[in-house]
């Protein structure tokens, strides 16, 4: 069994109270299992009793709109005392605690539930094993998206559209089915396939909601946190496992996976559709591709360990004995994503993962995917002995071979590159020359160039009121002597140079590629 209470203040200082709450939740569960061997059929049941109780308060009418332009809310033991002043409607300033129906707030009620499992497996052959299972599980909500204004009221200042509303949540509920089997080929070599359907069942999610507010007479746009995402997770993994001598063993791994939800996260959805113009409905309820999905994955992992006795007497057998040669390689299908339109302004540099503009997707949300995974990893260990102490040496190289991996993409392109981008940077940048020439006493020609002082000591009179231009002037001053001819005249070519430079480290693999290979040597200590 497990017992967990949290003591919970969050607190942001504006008008409205929007993130200000504290709350002491409590979760609890226990958990049994049994395992019965009926001759050949091996039984395991089990059950879990999970607990969960926020003790959140929030406006009973939510998300009714109230009338009132202030709040009250009047704080128990449990909380504390926040007076925003008198409400027309329900409660005065100052209300006693024990009036806290008459003032129209409730607490939310506690949520239990209790899951099951079963396994069982059996033999068909001598070398053949089956096996089912069947589990159901269950996850409470994060407290954060409860309690997210809780206390607050719409026509208190702060509280307009867009505002991201908690409310009474159950827990997540996950179905897990899954059917296997084990044969033995020999000895040396074992094959296992596992083939499984996970059902993701009303995890929490933000949908719209659009009640109207009597004051103003106008519908707001209010994301409230409901019960609504659900999803399946179904595939099959297939591993066979080979022994060959004394000194060997690998395997190979092969998966395929198809993941599909209403969402990523709780706010996959809103970021990418609520942004779009024109869009006044809401997120789809169909399950799409999820942000983490790899459909396909080939893994193989060797290794080679050798005793102290190995090829005694050779010079192999002294320089090789006491080491061990261990391989991960792995091949996998890169994460989706969702393109831009190619045309629209408003997706210029937004990369892969993120929002589109203006204009959407250029197809289906999550339809794209990122180049292949490809991962080559190599650790090598050598024993030995000095004295009474033993030691492990150890060269462990992750990506020895220095493969890329693209981990983003511009998502109007589908590449690490974006010419339209590089021109939205190059606007920036010019802009940001021209403004320099300006503010200073530097003559500023027709044709954009700067005429830059001879000298860095030349940069410290650079100023404007009280503000000081020595440092960029210092810098600009190299800039040319690296981009240009270095005679002092920073021109439009050599600022462009300079720019497409800045652009092309964003594209560098600080941004757009990972896992560069890196080799690290250790020595253990064994004592």
């Amino acid at each position: 069994g497990e017992y967990t209470g949290y003591d919970i203040t969050n607190f942001q200082n504006n008008a409205a109270g929007a993130t200000t709450f504290t709350g002491k939740p409590v979760r609890y569960d226990a958990y049994a299992e049994d395992r019965v061997d009926l001759g050949d059929v091996v039984l395991v049941a089990g059950a879990r009793y999970d607990y969960y109780w926020s003790k959140a308060w929030r406006w009973n009418e939510f998300p009714v709109i109230s009338t009132r332009s202030v709040k009250a809310n009047s704080g128990g033991p449990a909380r504390t005392l926040n007076q925003f002043g008198a409400d027309s409607l329900f409660c005065a300033a100052g209300a006693a605690a024990s009036v806290e129906s008459v003032c129209g707030l409730v607490q939310d009620p506690s949520h239990n539930y209790l899951s099951p499992h079963i396994q069982v497996s059996f033999p068909v052959t001598d070398k053949t094993n089956f096996r089912l299972s069947y589990a159901q599980n269950v996850q409470s909500p994060d407290f954060g998206l409860i309690y997210a204004n809780s206390l607050s009221d719409i026509n208190t200042s702060g509280q307009n559209s867009r505002s991201f509303w908690g409310q009474d949540l159950d827990f997540g509920k996950t179905v897990a089915f899954e059917f296997g089997a084990r044969h033995a080929f020999s000895d040396d070599m074992v094959l296992d396939v596992a083939v499984y359907n996970n059902d993701i069942i009303a995890d929490p999610a933000f949908a719209f909601e659009k009640p109207v507010n009597p004051i103003s007479n106008a519908a707001s746009t209010l994301y409230e946190v409901e019960n609504t995402d659900f999803g399946n997770t179904r595939g099959i993994d297939v591993r066979l496992d080979r022994r060959i001598g004394n000194y060997f063993n690998g395997s190979l791994t092969y998966s395929f996976q198809d993941s599909k939800n209403t969402g990523t996260d709780p706010f996959s959805y809103l970021g990418f559709f609520e942004p779009l113009s024109g869009f006044t409905g809401t997120p789809p309820t169909a399950a799409l591709p999820t942000g983490t999905s790899r459909p396909h994955s080939l893994t193989a992992l060797f290794n080679v360990q050798l005793p102290g006795d190995w090829e005694k007497g050779k010079i192999w057998g002294a320089i090789l004995n006491r080491t061990g040669f261990f391989v991960t390689a792995r091949v996998a299908s890169g994460l989706p994503y969702t393109r831009c339109a190619a045309d629209d302004p408003g997706s210029i540099g937004v990369t892969s993962g993120n929002t589109c503009g203006q204009l959407g997707a250029a197809s289906g949300f999550n339809s794209a995917r990122l180049p292949t995974l490809k991962q080559f990893d190599l650790r090598f260990t050598k024993d030995f002995r000095v004295g009474k102490y033993g030691f492990t040496a150890y060269l462990d190289g992750r990506n020895i071979l220095n493969l890329t991996n693209v981990v983003s993409v511009y998502s109007q392109t589908g590449t690490t590159t974006s010419g339209a981008a590089a021109e939205l940077n190059y606007k920036a940048d010019s802009n940001t020359f021209a403004t320099f020439g300006q503010n200073t006493s530097l003559y500023r020609q027709s044709d954009g160039a700067l005429l830059l002082p001879t000298t860095l000591a030349g940069c410290g009179k650079l100023s404007n009121g009280s503000i000081s231009y020595a440092p960029v002037c210092a810098y600009y001053i190299r800039s040319e002597q690296r981009f240009g001819n270095g005679d002092g005249v920073y021109t439009l070519a050599e600022q462009r140079a300079a720019s497409d430079n800045r652009q092309a480290f964003r594209n560098s693999i600080y941004s757009f590629v990972t896992g560069a290979r890196t080799i690290r040597f250790g020595l253990e200590v064994n004592f």
